[in-house]
């Protein structure tokens, strides 16, 4: 049995399609389902094959059933298994344990007596006692049971016509809004009008436009084309920003993007995963057709027999962020004889352009990756002068 705030652990491993043991590209990863619904708690799974998970299980009532599923990559294959199930109950054994063991053995029963003239004879409970006050149903009880009226007296004491309620009369009792129709626009408020809404915003956020989403309602037409310098850059993010007034827009497959906006000179800053952009300003004017090119990253390169570990940091709105700490650390060795390998957590913060790299990681090595408190993810670092990152959670 297991209940509510209790820490949930067991051990997993994973084999090839011989048997042996293997480690996987992609996981182990764990998810606690709660009656077949996954949940929101964290499961964290360490160590080295065999793994160690272990989740502290949220709010739980008697008879769900709550399963632990392990997903993994093994040569390529995807596989999953329920490697735990449970039934959850108020309490667990431990708890029972304890209690049983505070119950007083026989011979504190027996050392805890009364003295006879303290006991109560149940026998006598229907006869006047004259010192145990309490066993006995005496005082203002019986007299008011015995004053409890009887069918017949309950019949009997009827109220005349005149004492009923009446609600044509009686005006206490009467809500006057019964009288009325009432309709749902009675109960709700009036819309506020797009005026009002405008009114609202800006007072809140500043002039601006308002009305048109996030690329411009403005009277200029802006056709804006990114590439690298001879081909078009899709999913390109561009924002023109110009006061208080910003608006975001990505590029199509042939790298272009249209703005409204009214004349001025816009701030222009465009960014997109492994390229950079140094900003510039735009002169609006008339409708205009401005063309920007990025500059695609260069790796770092790493010495023979070892690869570049690169991954991007997004923030909540899908752009690129700079500042976040991605930790690696090597689990497991190559294969490769009087080797004595470092398992320190080595740490690094992305830059202007959401970067973070990481040199010197050993081919064939498997190693754990994670965002900064986030969960780790294991990896196996390939043949190649340099690779991404596993995808991966955390602040």
């Amino acid at each position: 049995m297991v209940k509510t705030g209790t820490v949930w652990s067991g051990l997993i491993v994973t084999n090839d399609a011989t048997g042996a043991l293997a480690t996987p590209s992609v996981g182990p990863a764990g998810v606690l389902y709660v009656d077949g619904t996954a949940n929101a708690a964290s499961v964290t799974i360490s160590g080295a094959n065999p793994y160690k998970w272990q989740v502290t299980l949220p709010a739980l009532t008697v008879g769900q059933c709550v399963s632990l599923y392990i997903t993994a990559t093994i040569a390529t294959i995807a596989t999953a298994s329920v490697v735990a199930e449970d039934v959850a109950d108020t309490v667990a054994l431990s708890d029972v344990s304890t209690a049983v063991a505070d119950v007083p053995t026989v011979t504190e029963f027996n050392a805890r007596t009364l003295v006879a003239a303290d006991y109560t004879v149940v026998s006598d409970l229907g006869t006047v006692q004259t010192g145990d006050a309490y066993a006995r149903l005496t005082g203002t009880v019986e007299p008011a049971i015995a004053d409890v009226p009887t069918v017949a007296e309950f019949n009997a004491r009827t109220l005349v016509a005149a004492n009923y309620f009446d609600p044509a009369t009686d005006t206490v009792a009467r809500v006057t809004l019964v009288d009325t129709t009432t309709t749902n626009t009675d109960m709700v408020a009036a819309a506020p009008t797009v005026s009002q809404i405008d009114t609202e915003l800006t007072s809140s956020h500043g002039s601006g436009s308002w009305s048109s989403g996030s690329l411009g309602g403005g009277a200029r037409t802006v056709l804006i084309t990114v590439n690298n310098g001879a081909d078009p850059l899709e999913n390109a993010k561009i924002r023109l920003t110009q006061g208080v007034e910003t608006y975001v827009g990505e590029t199509d497959a042939s790298g272009q993007v249209t703005f409204n906006v009214d004349d001025a000179t816009w701030v222009v800053a465009i960014t997109k995963a492994g390229y950079t952009y140094t900003g510039t300003t735009l002169v609006v004017d008339g409708d205009e057709t401005p063309a920007y090119s990025m500059t695609a990253v260069s790796f770092s390169v790493s010495d023979p027999g070892k690869s570049t570990g690169w991954v991007y940091c997004y923030n909540y709105d899908g752009e690129i962020e700079s500042a976040v700490t991605i930790q690696v650390q090597q689990t497991a060795t190559p294969e490769i004889d009087s080797y004595a390998f470092d398992t320190t957590v080595y740490s690094g913060t992305s830059d202007e352009v959401g970067l973070v790299e990481f040199t010197g990681l050993w081919i064939g090595a498997t190693y754990q990756a994670r965002r900064a408190s986030g969960a780790w993810h294991s990896f196996v670092v390939p043949n190649a002068a340099s690779f991404a990152l596993p995808v991966m959670l955390g602040r």
